[in-house]
């Protein structure tokens, strides 16, 4: 079965684990090499190992950062020499009683799912 997505390069922010992990896992099956890209650096590069059939790495990077999300795409481009698929999954879940919510830790939310 041919590979729909065979040799493009793909970007996953927030894809270290859960849906984020899955994206990067099934872009990987489809034929993308994958950047795997999250804040928690050490879960990053885990998922970019775990994807052996095709190349894979991991960056850690701070979505809310311009600079930071700059330096990925380069990072991205001077590995792989183009970025083809950008998917935007980073975001934040802080839960809590909405009588206690802090007023930052909604900001915090906020900030992340708009920009």
């Amino acid at each position: 079965m041919e590979k729909i997505l065979k040799d493009r390069v793909a970007l996953v922010t927030g894809g270290a684990q859960g849906l984020g992990q899955a994206i990067c896992w099934r872009l990987a099956q489809e034929g993308c090499h994958v950047v795997v890209a999250d804040l928690n650096e050490e879960k990053a590069t885990q998922t970019a190992a775990a994807i052996t059939d095709r190349k894979a790495i991991g960056i850690k990077v701070d979505v809310t950062n311009e600079d930071q999300v700059s330096a990925m795409v380069e990072r991205t481009v001077q590995e792989f020499g183009r970025l083809d698929i950008m998917v935007a999954n980073a975001g934040i879940l802080i839960a809590e009683d909405i009588t206690d919510f802090p007023a930052e830790k909604w900001l915090a939310v906020i900030k992340v799912n708009l920009f």
